[in-house]
């Protein structure tokens, strides 16, 4: 008579027989390690893609801010849609040029957060303008009758338009600071 091994001795005795082919997934086969790619990021936490959108407001804030006397219009002509350009241009050309003024000086921007949808794009940040002047027009310095520009929080939406991010709906709010 064949003696009887105690069941849990058999039972411990299967499972570890099974264990080296349950680590290798039954298969000969080597396993390929699963990687996970992060996007680069700048300085400013952006991915390039992201950086694309913010580089296409900063273009516009500095031509639009940093023109001195170059008309509005053809500051901007490429650096937002048709629907943008039809309505910026007729106020900034009455209200500035209009009124005998120009702007002079810098403006400085912060991202707070970039997202991009397809072929649009949402940038959120703020606009340090506080050495940004309407100052008379020929004026190279800010003097009496100035007006500085203050600081503003941006929401501008953006469109891919043949490849080039460009500036759909220019939304901001002043605020006492960024």
């Amino acid at each position: 008579m064949a003696a009887k091994l105690p069941t849990g001795l058999i039972m411990t005795t299967a499972l570890a027989a099974l264990l080296p082919l349950a680590a290798c997934g039954g298969s000969d086969q080597p396993q390929a390690e699963a990687t996970t790619t992060v996007a680069p990021r700048d300085e400013d936490g952006l991915t390039p893609d992201e950086r694309e959108v913010a580089d296409a407001v900063e273009a516009y804030t500095d031509a639009y801010f940093e023109r001195g006397a170059t008309k509005v219009g053809p500051a901007i002509k490429d650096l937002v849609t048709q629907e943008v350009y039809d309505l910026i241009v007729p106020a900034e050309t009455k209200s500035v040029d209009g009124a005998g003024l120009q702007h002079l000086g810098k403006v400085a921007l912060t991202v707070d957060k970039v997202t991009i949808d397809d072929d649009t794009a949402l940038y959120r940040g703020c606009q340090d303008a506080s050495k940004s002047f309407l100052v008379r027009k020929g004026d190279t310095s800010p003097g009496v009758g100035s007006t500085t520009l203050g600081f503003t929080r941006m929401e501008y939406g953006l469109a891919r338009e043949d490849g080039v991010w460009v500036v759909s709906d220019p939304r901001s709010e002043q605020v006492a600071s960024c």
